[in-house]
């Protein structure tokens, strides 16, 4: 039996294609399944770390500064515009922030099937913007909504501007434009999306008359760079352009791996929640050689150079800003774009080309691995912020039963004893925070919220307060004598109503204290023979009293210090 005939073949491939309506209704399914994924997986989050210090920012008051100021270095302005609406409106409400993050996520899942379906037809489409929908590798994309509503604003924007423009008429460049103008003041990531608009309308004919849709954009950003240069904030380092290739090859391999699910760090028998970009640098050259051999057979489509243009422009953006802290190729924030514009110069160089079904298969093979491994590093993910939450809130709890007692210069993070009782990324200032506390409404833990949190949170909470209201022993000339005195020992502890007090033991004790956990985790320090000390409990915002205790063979002797 020979081959079968070419029109057999076409009509045997054809069956694996779906038609727009087709496409379209699976990416619908797909994008509820995310967001509902998204939307579970994240019930229990809180603000986290820099949307705690946006939270204090606009605490201080909503104006223009506080919305055109930089944060780190980049232009977010629809992000403050979001998070002071919510807070305004809602409180600080998370829910409304995730909801939000979601919505984005879909758009740019949407936006760039419609640019790939253009090109590569709407199966093939379908593989890039389910994989984008889902992809747990950039863990800090979908499930912190600030860095959607920044990195993710500036995408959506971007890739509805490159469609804008696939008109190829005035309205098209009118609102290319617009949208070209929300990317660039969502995230610095729009400039590469700004390169790729300059270069979508200088291919074409009347490039001179039509420089206004990139120019106006350009003139926005550039005008706000010179009014943001008081606050010295710069994230380009000159001297990072001899890593630039280097930078280019560890980010391709980095989103090569991270989209075919091949990123998956297991090395330590756990998976990891950083990319490892091992297998994309097997991928990557196949890719590269693929693309070469794309782009010398045939006639160029035009597109190809525009999303090579992003793509190229958003490395090169990366790479000056790259520090060895934070900056990686590898950081899950920037490979959500890096996957968007890889996938799409990927889809924009098949324009034209015909897929057997043997290749179809392949892809979609590819596609499902990729999504399920995404899921798994997806929910890895979460899991750190669902440990964050929880410890975040406890903490901030008991900052606010310690007003008027904290100082609005105290930073929980900053000091040393707390390490473990406070969560990493915790940017929290007790002033600027209960005003914005004042302003906006909570988001911390109750009192009654704390006494229901497991043994370890409440002793956390009970270690943050007596750092935040300063309990510490203080040498004194003399005990407290003259009031109230009582023995303390292990077995017999005290309550503490907020006065002063004066403590003598006979031999070494360590004094304790506790006040919402069933235990005494705050250690004050260690009690010597003769040597008195004094400790003033303050009046704070719960009238729950702290208890004393003492650890040791001895016991110590505490009096009410008179008034």
């Amino acid at each position: 039996m020979g081959p079968d005939p070419p029109a057999t073949r076409r009509r045997a491939a054809s069956r694996w294609q779906l038609d727009d309506f087709e496409a379209w209704i699976v990416l619908a399914f797909a994008s509820a399944f995310a967001a509902l994924l998204i939307l579970v997986e994240t019930r229990s989050n809180t603000f986290f770390n820099d949307e705690v210090a946006i939270f204090q920012r606009l605490g201080e008051g909503i104006d223009a500064r506080s919305i055109l100021e930089p944060h780190n270095g980049h232009l977010i302005a629809p992000a403050h515009l979001v998070y002071a609406a919510v807070f305004d409106w809602t409180g600080p409400s998370y829910t409304a922030l995730r909801v939000i993050g979601v919505l984005v996520l879909v758009a740019c899942a949407a936006l760039l099937f419609v640019l790939a379906k253009r090109r590569a037809g709407p199966t093939i489409a379908l593989a890039p913007a389910v994989v984008l929908l889902v992809l747990g590798s950039a863990w800090e994309a979908l499930l912190w909504p600030l860095t959607m509503l920044t990195f993710g604003l500036a995408v959506a924007f971007g890739l509805a501007a490159l469609v804008a423009l696939d008109r190829n008429d005035l309205r098209g460049d009118i609102a290319g434009c617009g949208l070209a103008s929300l990317s660039v003041v969502s995230h610095s990531t729009g400039i590469a999306f700004l390169v790729g608009v300059a270069v979508a309308v200088l291919i074409r004919g009347g490039a001179l008359r039509r420089a206004w849709v990139f120019a106006v954009p350009l003139a926005i950003y550039a005008a706000w760079w010179i009014w943001a240069l008081q606050f010295h904030e710069g994230l380009a380092h000159v001297g990072n352009l001899l890593i630039v290739p280097q930078f280019m090859a560890d980010s391709l391999a980095a989103v090569s791996a991270a989209v075919t699910g091949l990123g998956l760090d297991l090395g330590s028998g756990a998976v990891s929640l950083t990319v490892s970009p091992s297998w994309g640098y097997v991928i990557a050259p196949i890719a590269i050689v693929a693309f070469a051999v794309r782009l010398s057979r045939g006639r160029i489509p035009p597109f190809v150079w525009v999303a090579l243009a992003v793509l190229l422009a958003y490395w090169l953006e990366l790479a000056l800003g790259f520090a060895p802290e934070g900056r990686t190729p590898t950081e899950s924030r920037y490979l959500f774009a890096g996957a968007v514009l890889v996938l799409l110069v990927a889809a924009a160089a098949l324009a034209g080309v015909r897929f057997s079904r043997t290749a179809m298969i392949a892809i979609f093979a590819v596609g499902i691995v990729g999504v399920l491994t995404n899921v798994k590093q997806l929910d890895n993910a979460e899991q750190y912020f669902r440990d964050y939450a929880p410890r975040a809130r406890t903490a901030l709890g008991a900052i606010e039963v310690a007003r008027g007692v904290v100082s609005p210069d105290y930073r929980p993070a900053a000091q040393p004893k707390l390490a473990g009782s406070v969560p990493a990324h915790f940017p929290v200032q007790a002033g600027p925070y209960l005003e914005a506390v004042d302003r906006f409404g909570s988001y911390a833990f109750s009192v009654s919220d704390l006494l229901q949190q497991e043994p370890a949170l409440r002793e956390d909470a009970d270690r943050v307060l007596a750092s935040a209201e300063g309990l510490s022993l203080r040498p004194a000339a003399a005990a407290g004598h003259g009031g109230a005195c009582e023995e303390v020992s292990a077995a017999a502890a005290r309550e503490l109503p907020p006065g002063d007090y004066g403590l003598e033991a006979g031999e070494a004790v360590e004094v304790r204290l506790g006040r919402f956990a069933l235990d005494y985790p705050v250690r004050l320090g260690e009690l010597s023979p003769q040597r008195p000390v004094t400790l003033a409990i303050p009046r704070d915002a719960d009238a729950r009293p702290w208890r004393i205790a003492v650890e040791g063979s001895g016991s110590a002797r505490i009096c009410v210090a008179p008034t």
